[in-house]
């Protein structure tokens, strides 16, 4: 089944939050067409640990009307211009950079989801820092996770290749007054214990 897809189509009612539909309901929806049955272990593991570093933190709180809840039930229609939720992050690439922008996301928020497609590892965060935030940054992308020691990687977060001039994704946190470091913590993975290929509607 690894080379299997599949299209599901599901809808809830009464107005469920997003993190519920895709955390517990989506679950419950795999558990029955699939006869998914999962279980979770805690191991070491590589990481990267965001901090507030020297200086403090730089991070713009989100402002009235930079974004707007997320309502399922008047989604833009294709071809209409699509508003700026609240926690929702992206990222456009633009020749050797990247743009990731997020609206009104929490540090967990950001340390969960983007944060570590980019880094290549889970984040832990260890800023303590709360509230909702704003966050534009450039970085570039061919930086990210060079050889321990190499240019722009964790042995030297600030330094840009030669040919690249956006900072790397560690120079750019640090625009933002956080620190991101290499170290081992604890993370949760999710183990399939069994799963089947479901009947056809």
């Amino acid at each position: 089944m690894e080379s299997d897809t599949y299209d599901l189509a599901a809808k809830a009612e009464g107005g469920a939050p997003v993190a519920r539909m895709m955390g517990p309901m989506m679950q419950m929806l795999l558990e029955d067409r699939f006869k998914l049955k999962i279980h979770r272990e805690t191991k070491e593991a590589p990481v990267y640990i965001l901090t507030v570093a020297k200086g403090g933190a730089k991070l713009e709180p989100t402002k009235d009307g930079s974004c707007v809840p997320i309502d399922l039930e008047h989604l833009p229609k294709p071809g209409e211009p699509r508003p700026n939720f609240c926690g929702n992050q992206s990222m456009r690439r633009t020749g050797s950079s990247v743009t990731m922008t997020a609206r009104g996301i929490t540090m967990s928020m950001f340390t969960g989801m983007a944060l570590p497609q980019v880094a290549g590892r889970p984040i832990i965060d260890k800023t303590g820092l709360a509230g909702e935030y704003d966050i534009q940054i450039d970085f570039a992308p061919d930086n990210l996770m060079p050889e321990p020691g190499g240019r722009g990687g964790a042995g030297d977060p600030g330094a840009p290749s030669a040919d690249t001039p956006a900072p790397s994704i560690f120079a750019a946190l640090q625009q933002l007054g956080l620190k991101l470091e290499a170290g081992k913590g604890p993370v949760e993975i999710l183990v399939i214990d069994h799963v089947e290929r479901p009947s056809e509607n």
